[in-house]
C-alpha cells in the first residue's frame, strides 16, 4: 500500500505520515488508530514495530 493510499483512507496529509515514519514527528493516538485500521495491523503491533 502506498503512502498516498494510506493518507487518503486515514484522512491525514502525506507529509505528516512521512514525518511520523521518519521519526521527525509524533503521531496523535487518533492518527495511530486510523493508520492501523487502514493498513490492517493492530495498534499494539504497530507500536512494537517502531
Amino acid at each position: 500500500m502506498t503512502q498516498e493510499a494510506v493518507t487518503l483512507q486515514a484522512g491525514i496529509e502525506r507529509p505528516t505520515l512521512n514525518r511520523i515514519e521518519q521519526g521527525h514527528a509524533a503521531a496523535r493516538i487518533h492518527t495511530e488508530i486510523q493508520v492501523s485500521e487502514v493498513i490492517g495491523v493492530e495498534l499494539a503491533e504497530q507500536m512494537r514495530r517502531r
